[in-house]
Protein backbone atom coordinates (compact mmCIF):
# COMPACT_ATOMS: atom_id res chain seq x y z
CA UNK A 1 0.00 0.00 0.00
CA UNK A 2 1.15 3.07 -0.53
CA UNK A 3 2.26 5.98 2.40
CA UNK A 4 -1.21 7.51 3.82
CA UNK A 5 -1.30 11.20 3.33
CA UNK A 6 -1.99 11.33 7.36
CA UNK A 7 2.06 9.86 8.14
CA UNK A 8 4.10 12.36 9.03
CA UNK A 9 7.31 12.73 9.88
CA UNK A 10 10.03 9.55 9.34
CA UNK A 11 7.75 6.52 7.38
CA UNK A 12 7.71 3.45 10.20
CA UNK A 13 4.78 1.26 9.13
CA UNK A 14 4.60 -1.62 11.72
CA UNK A 15 2.19 -3.91 13.68
CA UNK A 16 4.11 -2.80 17.12
CA UNK A 17 6.21 -0.74 17.99
CA UNK A 18 7.32 -0.25 21.77
CA UNK A 19 10.59 1.43 23.79
CA UNK A 20 12.46 0.46 26.69
CA UNK A 21 14.79 2.29 28.79
CA UNK A 22 17.99 0.97 30.61
CA UNK A 23 20.48 3.00 32.46
CA UNK A 24 23.84 1.76 34.57
CA UNK A 25 22.29 2.19 37.47
CA UNK A 26 18.46 1.58 38.16
CA UNK A 27 17.83 4.32 39.33
CA UNK A 28 20.20 6.38 37.27
CA UNK A 29 22.89 7.89 39.83
CA UNK A 30 24.90 10.84 38.27
CA UNK A 31 27.80 12.79 39.49
CA UNK A 32 28.89 16.36 38.12
CA UNK A 33 31.45 15.51 35.72
CA UNK A 34 31.32 11.80 35.52
CA UNK A 35 29.40 9.71 32.04
CA UNK A 36 27.28 7.30 32.62
CA UNK A 37 25.03 5.34 30.16
CA UNK A 38 21.44 4.85 28.89
CA UNK A 39 20.60 2.16 26.53
CA UNK A 40 17.40 2.94 24.85
CA UNK A 41 16.12 -0.56 22.89
CA UNK A 42 13.44 -0.17 20.02
CA UNK A 43 11.32 -3.50 19.45
CA UNK A 44 9.26 -3.10 16.30
CA UNK A 45 7.20 -6.09 14.85
CA UNK A 46 6.70 -6.09 10.86
CA UNK A 47 9.57 -4.08 10.40
CA UNK A 48 13.40 -5.07 9.48
CA UNK A 49 16.25 -3.54 11.47
CA UNK A 50 17.49 -1.09 8.55
CA UNK A 51 13.92 0.46 9.03
CA UNK A 52 14.16 1.67 12.07
CA UNK A 53 16.11 5.19 12.82
CA UNK A 54 18.48 6.49 14.81
CA UNK A 55 17.30 8.08 17.83
CA UNK A 56 18.08 12.04 17.97
CA UNK A 57 17.81 12.79 21.51
CA UNK A 58 17.88 16.48 22.99
CA UNK A 59 20.62 17.14 25.28
CA UNK A 60 19.83 18.44 28.89
CA UNK A 61 20.78 21.70 30.14
CA UNK A 62 24.58 21.61 30.64
CA UNK A 63 24.72 18.25 29.92
CA UNK A 64 26.88 16.45 27.35
CA UNK A 65 25.14 13.69 24.94
CA UNK A 66 27.30 11.43 23.32
CA UNK A 67 25.40 8.62 21.07
CA UNK A 68 27.25 5.32 20.29
CA UNK A 69 26.47 2.77 16.75
CA UNK A 70 23.42 1.38 17.24
CA UNK A 71 23.36 -2.35 17.49
CA UNK A 72 20.20 -3.83 15.38
CA UNK A 73 18.91 -7.33 14.66
CA UNK A 74 16.18 -8.90 12.75
CA UNK A 75 14.56 -12.07 12.44
CA UNK A 76 11.40 -13.96 11.13
CA UNK A 77 8.76 -16.77 12.26
CA UNK A 78 7.86 -17.04 8.95
CA UNK A 79 4.88 -15.24 9.50
CA UNK A 80 6.28 -11.79 10.91
CA UNK A 81 9.41 -10.07 10.96
CA UNK A 82 10.91 -8.84 14.33
CA UNK A 83 13.23 -6.40 14.67
CA UNK A 84 15.40 -4.99 17.16
CA UNK A 85 18.00 -1.60 17.97
CA UNK A 86 19.22 -1.09 21.15
CA UNK A 87 21.21 2.49 21.06
CA UNK A 88 23.07 3.40 24.16
CA UNK A 89 24.05 7.23 24.61
CA UNK A 90 26.48 8.82 27.17
CA UNK A 91 25.11 11.52 29.54
CA UNK A 92 27.83 14.10 31.16
CA UNK A 93 26.12 16.07 33.84
CA UNK A 94 28.43 19.80 33.98
CA UNK A 95 26.73 20.76 37.38
CA UNK A 96 25.42 18.93 40.52
CA UNK A 97 21.41 19.91 41.38
CA UNK A 98 18.38 18.88 39.62
CA UNK A 99 18.69 17.78 36.13
CA UNK A 100 15.44 17.04 34.02
CA UNK A 101 16.20 14.56 30.78
CA UNK A 102 12.97 15.34 28.34
CA UNK A 103 11.01 12.98 27.42
CA UNK A 104 11.26 10.52 23.82
CA UNK A 105 9.33 10.06 21.43
CA UNK A 106 9.00 7.83 18.23
CA UNK A 107 5.83 8.48 15.87
CA UNK A 108 5.17 5.34 13.95
CA UNK A 109 2.02 4.41 11.71
CA UNK A 110 0.36 1.53 12.82
CA UNK A 111 -0.86 -0.65 10.27
CA UNK A 112 -3.33 -2.72 11.89
CA UNK A 113 -5.83 0.48 12.91
CA UNK A 114 -4.46 2.45 10.17
CA UNK A 115 -3.22 5.40 12.05
CA UNK A 116 -0.68 7.32 13.23
CA UNK A 117 0.76 6.04 16.78
CA UNK A 118 3.56 7.15 18.76
CA UNK A 119 6.21 5.51 21.26
CA UNK A 120 7.12 7.26 24.35
CA UNK A 121 9.46 7.02 26.75
CA UNK A 122 8.65 9.73 29.94
CA UNK A 123 10.71 12.44 30.85
CA UNK A 124 13.29 11.70 33.81
CA UNK A 125 14.28 14.75 37.01
CA UNK A 126 17.17 13.50 38.42
CA UNK A 127 19.07 14.79 41.60
CA UNK A 128 22.72 15.35 40.33
CA UNK A 129 25.66 15.09 42.88
CA UNK A 130 28.81 17.11 42.92
CA UNK A 131 31.39 15.13 41.46
CA UNK A 132 34.87 13.93 42.93
CA UNK A 133 36.64 16.52 41.11
CA UNK A 134 34.79 19.13 43.08
CA UNK A 135 35.84 21.44 45.77
CA UNK A 136 36.31 20.16 48.49
CA UNK A 137 33.99 22.82 50.68
CA UNK A 138 31.19 21.78 48.02
CA UNK A 139 31.63 18.03 48.60
CA UNK A 140 31.72 18.66 52.28
CA UNK A 141 28.59 20.37 52.41
CA UNK A 142 26.76 18.07 50.35
CA UNK A 143 27.82 15.06 52.57
CA UNK A 144 27.74 17.13 56.43
CA UNK A 145 23.96 17.29 57.38
CA UNK A 146 22.64 21.27 57.17
CA UNK A 147 22.12 22.64 60.82
CA UNK A 148 19.15 24.82 61.44
CA UNK A 149 19.02 28.82 61.07
CA UNK A 150 20.60 30.51 64.21
CA UNK A 151 21.88 27.47 65.81
CA UNK A 152 25.88 27.95 66.75
CA UNK A 153 28.22 25.46 64.98
CA UNK A 154 30.69 23.73 67.95
CA UNK A 155 34.32 24.84 66.88
CA UNK A 156 33.78 28.04 65.66
CA UNK A 157 34.81 31.41 66.58
CA UNK A 158 31.25 32.36 66.78
CA UNK A 159 30.51 29.24 68.77
CA UNK A 160 30.75 27.73 72.37
CA UNK A 161 34.81 26.14 72.88
CA UNK A 162 35.20 23.45 74.41
CA UNK A 163 35.82 22.67 77.48
CA UNK A 164 39.45 22.09 78.91
CA UNK A 165 41.98 24.31 80.34
CA UNK A 166 43.98 25.78 76.48
CA UNK A 167 42.45 22.77 74.72
CA UNK A 168 39.68 25.10 72.60
CA UNK A 169 42.40 24.94 69.92
CA UNK A 170 43.26 21.81 69.48
CA UNK A 171 39.79 20.13 69.70
CA UNK A 172 38.93 22.88 66.51
CA UNK A 173 41.79 22.05 64.67
CA UNK A 174 40.86 18.54 65.00
CA UNK A 175 36.87 18.33 64.53
CA UNK A 176 38.21 20.23 60.85
CA UNK A 177 40.36 17.80 59.87
CA UNK A 178 37.66 15.05 60.72
CA UNK A 179 34.69 16.64 58.82
CA UNK A 180 37.44 16.89 55.82
CA UNK A 181 38.47 13.36 55.94
CA UNK A 182 35.56 11.29 56.75
CA UNK A 183 34.14 12.69 54.13
CA UNK A 184 36.75 11.62 51.89
CA UNK A 185 36.74 8.02 52.85
CA UNK A 186 33.14 7.91 52.80
CA UNK A 187 33.10 9.09 48.55
CA UNK A 188 35.82 6.70 47.95
CA UNK A 189 33.97 3.94 49.52
CA UNK A 190 30.65 5.19 47.92
CA UNK A 191 32.57 5.03 44.35
CA UNK A 192 33.72 1.50 44.67
CA UNK A 193 30.59 -0.03 45.96
CA UNK A 194 28.69 2.25 42.82
CA UNK A 195 31.24 0.79 40.04
CA UNK A 196 30.57 -2.92 41.14
CA UNK A 197 27.21 -2.58 41.29
CA UNK A 198 26.85 -0.83 38.14
CA UNK A 199 28.92 -4.39 36.44
CA UNK A 200 26.31 -6.21 37.87
CA UNK A 201 23.55 -4.70 36.82
CA UNK A 202 24.76 -4.18 33.71
CA UNK A 203 25.78 -8.15 33.15
CA UNK A 204 22.05 -8.81 34.12
CA UNK A 205 20.48 -5.62 32.32
CA UNK A 206 21.84 -7.57 29.01
CA UNK A 207 20.27 -10.56 29.98
CA UNK A 208 17.07 -8.98 30.69
CA UNK A 209 17.35 -7.35 27.23
CA UNK A 210 18.02 -10.03 25.11
CA UNK A 211 14.25 -10.71 23.73
CA UNK A 212 12.56 -14.53 23.10
CA UNK A 213 13.17 -15.63 19.68
CA UNK A 214 9.67 -17.06 18.55
CA UNK A 215 9.40 -20.75 18.24
CA UNK A 216 9.88 -21.84 14.19
CA UNK A 217 7.69 -24.53 12.45
CA UNK A 218 9.74 -27.17 10.76
CA UNK A 219 8.93 -26.36 6.97
CA UNK A 220 7.46 -28.09 4.28
CA UNK A 221 9.95 -28.12 1.47
CA UNK A 222 7.44 -29.00 -1.11
CA UNK A 223 4.44 -27.07 0.20
CA UNK A 224 6.62 -24.20 0.47
CA UNK A 225 7.39 -24.39 -3.29
CA UNK A 226 3.68 -24.54 -4.09
CA UNK A 227 3.32 -21.41 -1.63
CA UNK A 228 6.26 -20.07 -3.48
CA UNK A 229 5.15 -20.70 -6.99
CA UNK A 230 1.44 -19.33 -5.94
CA UNK A 231 3.17 -16.20 -5.01
CA UNK A 232 5.28 -15.64 -7.47
CA UNK A 233 1.86 -16.47 -10.10
CA UNK A 234 -0.19 -13.80 -8.35
CA UNK A 235 2.53 -11.47 -8.29
CA UNK A 236 2.23 -11.03 -4.16
CA UNK A 237 5.41 -9.69 -3.09
CA UNK A 238 5.15 -10.18 0.61
CA UNK A 239 3.79 -13.62 -0.10
CA UNK A 240 6.95 -14.48 -1.82
CA UNK A 241 9.31 -12.98 0.27
CA UNK A 242 8.02 -15.45 3.41
CA UNK A 243 7.92 -18.03 1.32
CA UNK A 244 11.25 -18.01 -0.22
CA UNK A 245 12.98 -17.23 3.51
CA UNK A 246 11.09 -20.51 4.74
CA UNK A 247 12.92 -22.92 1.89
CA UNK A 248 16.28 -20.70 2.83
CA UNK A 249 15.38 -22.07 6.33
CA UNK A 250 14.84 -25.93 5.09
CA UNK A 251 17.74 -25.52 2.45
CA UNK A 252 20.09 -24.88 5.56
CA UNK A 253 19.04 -25.46 8.73
CA UNK A 254 22.47 -25.19 10.69
CA UNK A 255 23.28 -21.88 9.59
CA UNK A 256 19.60 -20.38 7.91
CA UNK A 257 19.74 -17.25 6.21
CA UNK A 258 17.95 -13.90 7.70
CA UNK A 259 17.52 -11.64 5.00
CA UNK A 260 16.81 -11.55 1.34
CA UNK A 261 20.00 -10.49 1.02
CA UNK A 262 22.15 -13.26 2.16
CA UNK A 263 20.13 -15.28 0.36
CA UNK A 264 20.80 -13.56 -2.52
CA UNK A 265 24.56 -14.11 -1.79
CA UNK A 266 23.97 -17.36 -1.30
CA UNK A 267 22.19 -18.45 -4.53
CA UNK A 268 24.68 -16.29 -6.68
CA UNK A 269 23.38 -16.02 -10.13
CA UNK A 270 19.86 -14.97 -9.28
CA UNK A 271 21.15 -12.46 -6.64
CA UNK A 272 19.74 -9.47 -8.72
CA UNK A 273 16.59 -11.25 -9.27
CA UNK A 274 16.10 -11.93 -5.34
CA UNK A 275 17.20 -8.22 -4.62
CA UNK A 276 14.40 -7.26 -7.16
CA UNK A 277 12.33 -8.83 -4.31
CA UNK A 278 13.54 -6.84 -1.72
CA UNK A 279 13.42 -3.61 -3.25
CA UNK A 280 9.54 -3.82 -3.95
CA UNK A 281 8.35 -5.09 -0.46
CA UNK A 282 8.32 -1.55 0.32
CA UNK A 283 7.69 0.28 -2.67
CA UNK A 284 5.11 2.90 -2.81
CA UNK A 285 3.92 0.98 -5.91
CA UNK A 286 3.86 -2.99 -5.59
CA UNK A 287 2.04 -3.63 -8.72
CA UNK A 288 4.66 -3.83 -11.22
CA UNK A 289 6.89 -6.00 -9.44
CA UNK A 290 6.39 -9.33 -11.69
CA UNK A 291 7.20 -13.16 -9.56
CA UNK A 292 7.61 -15.32 -13.53
CA UNK A 293 11.41 -14.36 -13.19
CA UNK A 294 11.62 -15.33 -9.50
CA UNK A 295 9.76 -18.86 -9.95
CA UNK A 296 12.39 -19.01 -12.90
CA UNK A 297 15.14 -19.17 -10.66
CA UNK A 298 13.75 -21.00 -7.98
CA UNK A 299 12.30 -23.85 -9.60
CA UNK A 300 15.13 -24.19 -12.06
CA UNK A 301 17.88 -23.87 -8.91
CA UNK A 302 16.54 -25.03 -6.23
CA UNK A 303 17.63 -28.41 -6.23
CA UNK A 304 21.10 -27.86 -7.39
CA UNK A 305 23.98 -28.81 -4.52
CA UNK A 306 24.67 -25.39 -2.53
CA UNK A 307 26.49 -24.52 0.88
CA UNK A 308 26.43 -21.51 2.78
CA UNK A 309 28.75 -19.06 2.47
CA UNK A 310 31.96 -18.46 4.49
CA UNK A 311 31.36 -16.24 6.86
CA UNK A 312 33.02 -12.94 7.19
CA UNK A 313 33.56 -9.66 9.22
CA UNK A 314 30.87 -8.03 6.90
CA UNK A 315 27.93 -7.18 7.91
CA UNK A 316 24.63 -8.73 6.09
CA UNK A 317 22.62 -6.69 3.69
CA UNK A 318 19.51 -5.32 5.09
CA UNK A 319 16.14 -7.40 4.47
CA UNK A 320 14.65 -4.09 3.16
CA UNK A 321 16.10 -1.18 1.97
CA UNK A 322 15.59 2.51 4.12
CA UNK A 323 12.43 4.73 3.08
CA UNK A 324 11.91 8.20 4.41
Amino acid sequence: MPRPAAAGGHWLPAEGVELHDSWTQDPPQLRAGEPVSRTISIRATGLSETQIPELQLEPPEQTRVYPETPVNDSHTDGDKVYALSRQTFTYIPGRAGELTIPAVELPWWNTRSDEQAIARLPQWVIKVAAGSGAPASARNQASMPQRQPGTPTQGTRDGPQMDGAGGGGFEMRGWHWLALIVPGLALVLLLARQRLAAAIVAKSSAARQTPPQPSIRAPDTAGLLSELQTACVANDARAAALALLALGRARWPDGPPNSLGELAQRLGDGRETIMALDRALYAADTSTWDGAGLWRLVSESWHKDASPPTPTAEALAPLYPRHN
